[in-house]
């Protein structure tokens, strides 16, 4: 239950998830979705931390499963990022950016490896989809450092 702090649990977070996709699946059965998740769908809110939020990302990977490729369902599921062709020539890349989330205080952690991994996997797919011909749109829930 979004904004509602007091009332969170991990299957509450992951129960309004659910409810919202299965709308989208109901009204929007021909398009194309292009899951992400941000600060309110962890529990607590606005905090993230990868080795103990594998429940989170297992969890919004199965349910956003029919969204996804089978290479984006597994690097959803494991760091919450993933990328995909939407159409051909057309890629998307989901950030996870509750890695840099300025409310999320495991990110003043020292330990900034998983975050790096994700960059440079981002680079990596920028790169090949630069050699492909492939136009990118890049989204995240909240730009890295955003305080307002």
């Amino acid at each position: 239950p979004s904004h509602d702090l007091w009332r969170e649990t991990e299957e509450l977070q992951l129960a309004a998830s659910y409810n919202i996709t299965q709308l989208m699946r109901k009204y929007f059965p021909k398009t194309p979705i292009v899951p992400v998740y941000g600060n309110h769908e962890a529990y607590p809110a606005n905090l993230y931390y990868q080795p103990t939020f594998g429940w989170l990302t297992q969890g919004l990977a199965d349910m956003w499963r029919p969204f996804l490729t089978a290479d984006a369902y597994e690097t959803m599921r494991t760091g919450g990022y993933y990328t995909m062709l939407v159409r051909p020539g057309v890629r998307v890349i989901v950030l996870n950016s509750q890695l840099g989330y300025v409310f999320n205080f495991y990110s003043l952690l020292p330990d900034h490896s998983v975050a790096d991994a994700m960059f440079a996997w981002a680079d990596s797919v920028l790169s090949n989809a630069r050699l492909a011909d492939e136009r990118v749109l890049l989204i995240d829930h909240s730009p890295p450092g955003r305080n307002g």
